[in-house]
């Protein structure tokens, strides 16, 4: 399975706890491929929603793609131009300390074909991190995840999303303790774990 290097993504002690917002801020993230058909457009609408009822709210996006400047002409559109970032590529090695600074991570994927079956890594890499997670309702997300995990919301309804993120932001406890929960996918599945498989299936063990 494609999960995160434990090595590049393993929460440190020093951290923050997903519970608390610095600075008032809240900030969501989504690292990848900027594409218009991985619903961060949704993402980008949700935030807009959002902008009023959450204060120091920030949408910050790593990447690079085919929709960027859809995107930032959105985000202007919507008047969120000042709580939407991108930020463009950041290298490996210093993707965990970026990401260690958000509260929430967000995976807006559209529902499609490949989607459907599609574990996103950039989840894995938010669980692996401590960072709490929305996510739609797909069938490769919802078999390996539950609601106890990540904040579900039916896919490409921009509401639901919304109203996921607000819930993780009013009830910090509750995404603490969904953050700590989806470690268990990482106890059963992570690297250190299928590496040992990969080695005794490879010795015939």
């Amino acid at each position: 399975m494609n999960v995160p290097d434990h090595k590049k993504f393993a929460k440190r002690a020093d951290q923050k706890n997903p519970e608390r917002k610095q600075n008032g801020k809240f900030k969501i993230v989504y690292h990848g491929t900027i594409t218009e058909r991985l619903g961060i457009d949704l993402a980008v609408e949700a935030v807009a929603k959002l902008k009023g009822e959450i204060p120091g709210l920030e949408l910050h996006l790593w990447g690079r793609g085919d929709s960027l400047g859809f995107l930032q002409d959105r985000a202007g559109e919507l008047g969120s131009e000042k709580v939407v970032f991108f930020h463009g590529m950041v290298p490996i090695e210093e993707l965990s300390g970026v990401l260690a600074e958000m509260d929430l991570g967000v995976i807006p994927n559209r529902k499609s074909a490949a989607t459907d079956l599609m574990l996103p890594v950039k989840l894995m890499e938010y669980i692996a991190l401590g960072i709490p997670v929305v996510a739609p309702r797909l069938k490769a997300i919802e078999y390996y995840f539950t609601d106890e995990m990540v904040s579900f919301f039916e896919p490409e309804n921009v509401d639901g999303m919304a109203e996921a993120i607000f819930k993780v932001y009013q009830n910090g406890s509750r995404g603490k303790s969904q953050a700590d929960k989806a470690k268990e996918f990482l106890e059963q599945y992570g690297w250190e774990k299928q590496s040992l498989d990969f080695i005794n299936f490879y010795l015939g063990v």
